[in-house]
């Protein structure tokens, strides 16, 4: 099983490395090859930040209300993730993510569940500074949201949207924090060690 600290290191480091980028987003798989990471927003991307900016709520039958550009990353996201599991060999992974890339986790997790009901082939979500992505109906698995500080990134989008678990905080909430600089995915990773 892997620890949430794992999940976190894996989370930071796709932002540097990875091993494939699907719809703009970053993915890498620990070297055990049983927790796969997504990256978040890159500023210097065109492409996510206009999927950032497509929060509108979409209702999908399956999932309920989802941002739209969120759910169109994960579709293609869900693809990679089950056939990792088949090329290893793999019962069951972790997906995890920071911002951009947790929203996508949750919701690539929903979707493939979806597709393999009962399979149980996504062990856990564990994201960190994720967005609200709705409910998530056939979100199977055990979900852990962190929030750090005053992370203004888990407070989005703006109107009521659900989240499909709570939020695990970290840091001192207490203090008015900087929402964006506690946004970074150091913050998590130094909380959690």
């Amino acid at each position: 099983m892997s620890s949430h600290l794992d999940c976190a290191l894996l989370s930071a480091k796709v932002y540097k490395e990875y091993f494939a980028r699907i719809a703009g987003i970053e993915v890498l798989a620990s070297a055990d090859k049983n927790i796969i990471a997504f990256a978040g927003t890159d500023i210097t991307q065109p492409i996510d930040v206009l999927r950032d900016l497509r929060i509108l709520p979409f209702y999908s039958p399956q999932n309920g209300l989802v941002p739209i550009g969120f759910l169109a990353a994960a579709r293609r996201l869900g693809y990679v993730v089950l056939d990792h599991i088949a090329d290893n060999d793999l019962e069951s992974v972790t997906l995890t993510g920071h911002s951009l890339g947790g929203a996508c986790a949750a919701i690539t997790a929903s979707l493939v569940n979806r597709e393999s009901p009962g399979d149980n082939k996504i062990r856990e979500v564990v994201t960190f500074g994720c967005p609200r992505v709705g409910r998530l109906r056939a979100l199977e698995c055990p979900i852990t949201q962190y929030k750090f500080g005053n992370d203004i990134v888990t407070n989005l989008p703006p109107w009521p949207m659900p989240r499909p678990g709570k939020l695990t905080r970290l840091g001192d909430q207490s203090k008015f924090g900087d929402w964006i600089s506690d946004h970074s995915m150091m913050n998590y990773v130094g909380a959690l060690r």
